[in-house]
């Protein structure tokens, strides 16, 4: 048992507290577990509950190796079980940092090289598949599933006055300028 709290000669103890200590003891980096999807924090991570109510945290870019990912229910649903592994213990505040990501197969790229560099090329001009996310002076898109571009907001047309009411109807065509492989 561990004391939880000492009031004059009367001293209050804890199994549940003991059991939980030494469950956390036993972690390291490295472990891989499986938890259930406690909950969301906003759009930014999950907490995942693991054993004897202890919690983790699962940043939302620790889900998936896809780009689209933005928040956790693209991915995640509430008391789903998911595989994890921990990445960070800090185990005097009782805080884990885990990965989902780090036990999935890095996606192979759909295409090789040479059908990239015919398909996309410098000055040609491409259509976007979606609006990802919007950033100070950069906007992220999805030219394709697991391809990226960001455009500078300054280069968007400006027939779109207020892009943040354009998300789901959000549709340009580019010129490419750069290509970072």
């Amino acid at each position: 048992v561990i004391i939880t709290k000492i009031e004059g000669n009367k001293i209050q103890v804890s199994r549940k507290e003991y059991i939980r200590s030494n469950y956390l003891n036993s972690l390291s980096v490295g472990n891989k577990l499986q938890g259930k999807v406690k909950s969301f924090l906003k759009d930014n991570a999950a907490f995942i509950s693991l054993e004897h109510n202890i919690d983790a945290f699962l940043h939302v870019s620790e889900i998936s190796w896809s780009p689209t990912i933005t928040k956790p229910s693209d991915e995640l649903a509430i008391g789903q079980t998911i595989e994890i592994i921990i990445k960070k213990i800090d185990k005097n505040n009782r805080k884990i940092n885990v990965s989902r990501k780090q036990l999935l197969d890095k996606p192979v790229t759909p295409w090789d090289k040479d059908d990239f560099d015919k398909k996309y090329q410098l000055d040609k001009v491409i259509q976007v598949e979606r609006l990802i996310k919007i950033l100070n002076n950069e906007v992220e898109v999805q030219i394709e599933r697991d391809l990226v571009a960001t455009i500078l907001k300054k280069t968007i047309p400006d027939s779109i006055i207020n892009i943040e009411r354009h998300f789901d109807n959000f549709v340009v065509f580019g010129k490419i300028k750069k290509i970072d492989k």
